[in-house]
């Protein structure tokens, strides 16, 4: 429990980074929105310092709360069952991707061309 814990503790804080800039964001729009003042003689503007308490309590309120505790204990428990793949099929899988990816591009290439040209016919 204590090893899960930690995966628990390092995604957490990995997801306050999230929040913070996705909340820095909305403030940010909000504060320009509002036309609320900056404080020039701050070395951090207001809006950040409101992001970065928001953020605090959301990371707490959520790392207290047992039911997702719990919950994301269970995932990295789960996540460490998984089989990863190696190197080679990654990439060999990757490769798949790409060239199905193109072959799909060249296809819809040509059938765009076709009804363009079939649409120019009608029009014309």
């Amino acid at each position: 429990m204590q090893q899960t814990q930690r995966w628990v503790n390092l995604g957490l804080l990995l997801a306050a980074g999230v929040v913070f800039y996705v909340v820095s964001q909305i403030t940010d729009l909000v504060w320009n929105w509002l036309r609320l003042p900056l404080m020039d003689d701050w070395p951090v503007a207001p809006y950040l310092v409101l992001s970065f308490i928001l953020t605090i309590i959301a990371g707490i309120v959520v790392r207290k709360n047992d039911k997702v505790n719990i919950f994301l204990n269970e995932v990295v428990v789960e996540m460490v069952k998984v089989t990863w793949p190696n190197k080679n099929e990654t990439i060999a899988s990757a490769g798949v991707v790409v060239v199905l990816t193109i072959i799909v591009a060249l296809l819809l290439l040509f059938f765009d061309t076709l009804w363009g040209t079939i649409t120019k016919g009608f029009l014309t």
